[in-house]
C-alpha cells in the first residue's frame, strides 16, 4: 500500500446500515475498527474495547475534562466520542482504521486531520427505508421518531463529506465502499469535486393532533388538525400550533397526550405514520389533545364517536 494511516469515518442517519457496511469492509480489507467511547449500553454481539469503550456518564465527562477526547457529541441523551490516544496511536503506526460516528464528529476530525481522514456519507434510498430498518431491529417508536428529526440536518451536511454511497442494495453499497477504501489506501483516489444527496422522492414531516372529549373526536371530513414540521421545529409544538390555527383554541401543553416520558425537550408522539403520496413521502407524528370544556366548533368541524374512526389505533383506550 502506498498510503496508510488513514481514518475512514462512516456517517449517515440512524437505520441506514452503517454497521453492516463497516463489517463487510473490515472482512474484505486490512481495515480495523476504531473503538469509540460511549455511554450507551452494550448491545448483543458487541465486545468491550472492540466496537466501543462502554463508560458511565461520569467517566466520559472526566475524560473530556482531562482532554482525553479528540472529539465528542451528545446524541439522543448519550455521549459518543473518539479517544485521542487510540486515534493518534493508530495513525502514527500507519494503520487504516474505520469508525461509525456522528456527522458533527466527522467534520471535527476532518478539520484536525485533513490529510488522513476520509469521510463517507451513507445515503438511504428513502426515509421509509430508515423507518423500516429501525423497526426491524427493534427500536422503540419514541427513539425512531426522535432520530428521524435529525435526518434533514444530516442530509444537509452530507455535502461536506468526501464521498456519498447510496445504500439502495447492500451488494451495491458494499462494493462502492470497497472501491473507495482501496483507491484511498493505494493513493489513486479520484474524489468527486462535490457531493450531494438526491433522494428519489421529496419528503416532509407533519404533526397531527386528534381533539378528544369523552368518547368523541373532533374532525373535519375525516381528518384532524395537522401542521407541517420544518427543520429545527419540535413535532409537539407544531401539534399545538395546529390546534390553535385550525380550531381557534389557545392550547395548553398539559392537555397534550403523548408517548413516553419527554426528554431533552422532546415530547414523543403517541404513534407515527408513514405514507407515500403524490407529493412524496410523508411522516406523520400523532398526538391527542384532551378538551375538557365546551368549545365553539368552527365551520366544517364536527364531533364523532371514536368507533367511527377505526384507523386511529393510538386513540384506543384513551377515551373517557
Amino acid at each position: 500500500m502506498k498510503k496508510a494511516g488513514l481514518l475512514f469515518t462512516l456517517v449517515g442517519p440512524a437505520g441506514v446500515g452503517k454497521n453492516q457496511l463497516m463489517k463487510y469492509v473490515m472482512a474484505h480489507s486490512p481495515i480495523t475498527q476504531l473503538p469509540t467511547a460511549t455511554t450507551r449500553g452494550i448491545r448483543d454481539g458487541e465486545k468491550e474495547g472492540r466496537e466501543h469503550f462502554f463508560v458511565t456518564d461520569d467517566t466520559f465527562l472526566q475524560m473530556i475534562a482531562e482532554d482525553e477526547m479528540l472529539e465528542w457529541q451528545k446524541v439522543h441523551r448519550r455521549y459518543y466520542g473518539m479517544v485521542r490516544k487510540v486515534v493518534e496511536d493508530a495513525l502514527t503506526k500507519g494503520q487504516p482504521i474505520i469508525a461509525d460516528i456522528d456527522i458533527y464528529g466527522a467534520m471535527e476530525i476532518k478539520e484536525r486531520y485533513p490529510q488522513q481522514t476520509v469521510s463517507i456519507f451513507i445515503q438511504p434510498p428513502s426515509i421509509g427505508s430508515l423507518i423500516e430498518r429501525m423497526r426491524t431491529r427493534g427500536d422503540r417508536e419514541t427513539e425512531i421518531s426522535k432520530r428521524l428529526l435529525r435526518v434533514p440536518l444530516e442530509l444537509e451536511l452530507a455535502s461536506k463529506c468526501d464521498y456519498i454511497v447510496v445504500n439502495d442494495t447492500f451488494e451495491h453499497a458494499a462494493e462502492a465502499m470497497l472501491d473507495i477504501v482501496f483507491a484511498e489506501m493505494e493513493g489513486h483516489a479520484n474524489r468527486p469535486a462535490s457531493v450531494h444527496v438526491q433522494l428519489p422522492h421529496a419528503y416532509q414531516y407533519a404533526a397531527r393532533v386528534v381533539p378528544l372529549r369523552g368518547d368523541q373526536l373532533l374532525c373535519r371530513e375525516g381528518d384532524f388538525p395537522t401542521a407541517i414540521i420544518r427543520q429545527d421545529e419540535q413535532p409537539y409544538e407544531r401539534a399545538l400550533d395546529a390546534i390553535k390555527s385550525e380550531l381557534g383554541i389557545l392550547p395548553d401543553v398539559a392537555h397534550l397526550v403523548h408517548g413516553e416520558m419527554p426528554n431533552d425537550k422532546f415530547i414523543p408522539p403517541l404513534s407515527m405514520d408513514y405514507a407515500v403520496t403524490a407529493n412524496g413521502e410523508q411522516i406523520t407524528f400523532n398526538y391527542l389533545y384532551r378538551i375538557d370544556q365546551n368549545i365553539l366548533v368552527p365551520d366544517g368541524w364536527h364531533w364523532t364517536p371514536i368507533h367511527t374512526q377505526p384507523n386511529l389505533d393510538f386513540v384506543k383506550g384513551l377515551a373517557g
